[in-house]
């Protein structure tokens, strides 16, 4: 957030000269368009193989981690998937993606009930960080 309130006075100054320049030139035309946006970036997956996966629990498929060259835990569940990684949960329709950040809201159950054994790096408290506290067995900081 810090460095959005840093840039904001620059980009209104370039803002501001593009508009006055436009007004001295008659035939000349200017467009200007400014997006500040928190939205975390679509999750980019480089996928050495065709998907493979290392175990089924309940429905939910743990995606072997060799085949893809990511920082995440990846799950295929009821024809979507999933990944995990830095505190953030992404979906998409194809392994290939797009990624696309959600809310832990919308990530299955099931897929917070495959051993934390299973998952590339573990977890934390027995699971995925926000999720054992959510559910009463976090670790009181």
């Amino acid at each position: 957030m810090l460095r959005t309130r840093q840039k904001t006075p620059a980009l209104a100054a370039l803002l501001a000269t593009l508009l006055i320049s436009g007004c001295a030139a008659e035939s000349a035309e200017y467009s200007a368009r400014l997006e500040v946006s928190n939205a975390r970036a679509p999750l980019r997956v480089a996928w050495i193989s065709r998907p493979a996966y290392v175990t089924q629990y309940r429905g939910v498929y743990v995606v072997d981690a060799s085949v893809y060259d990511a920082d995440c835990d990846i799950f295929q569940f009821s024809g979507s998937w999933y990944a995990y990684t830095g505190g953030y949960w992404y979906r998409a329709s194809g392994y290939r993606g797009p990624y696309v950040a959600i809310s832990v809201e919308r990530v299955p159950e099931r897929i917070f009930e495959v051993p934390s054994g299973h998952w590339k790096k573990g977890h934390p408290h027995g699971g995925p960080p926000g999720q054992m506290k959510k559910r009463g067995r976090g670790v009181a900081s």
